[in-house]
């Protein structure tokens, strides 16, 4: 295979795939803690971005009662973009705040056994 094939391939590969990123902010203030989850997806063409070829970008705003650093459903608020509150019934798990390492980490299912879509370890900025 030429060196044209090769780099037309790669090129391919990397333009049909699927850039993902995950973050967290964390914020403590006179109100309390919060701390914002977004999911981001990148992709060119459809593949494993399916069925969003382009951008894609989901936040929740999750409100966090007591010391932490777990918080249970009974200790979180999700919160919308117009800062109304959202109830989460039949919801269990938690959220794990780990300052020191710099990492949060969400692990919620639904009553059902579904597990919440924004599942999985974030890293914290301030």
């Amino acid at each position: 295979m030429n060196k044209f094939a090769v780099i037309a391939l790669g090129i391919l590969l990397v333009a049909s795939g699927c850039i993902q990123s995950h973050k967290a902010v964390f914020a403590q203030g006179d109100s309390g803690q919060s701390l914002t989850l977004t999911w981001t997806a990148k992709g060119i063409l459809m593949g494993p971005c399916m069925p969003y070829p382009g951008n894609i970008k989901q936040q929740v705003w999750i409100q966090l009662v007591g010391s932490g650093p777990t918080y249970t459903p009974d200790n979180i608020q999700f919160v919308n973009a117009q800062g109304q509150l959202q109830p989460m019934k039949d919801l269990k798990g938690e959220v794990k705040v780990d300052e020191s390492s710099g990492l949060a980490t969400v692990n919620f299912t639904w009553s059902d056994g579904r597990a919440f879509y924004l599942n999985g370890r974030y890293k914290l900025s301030t």
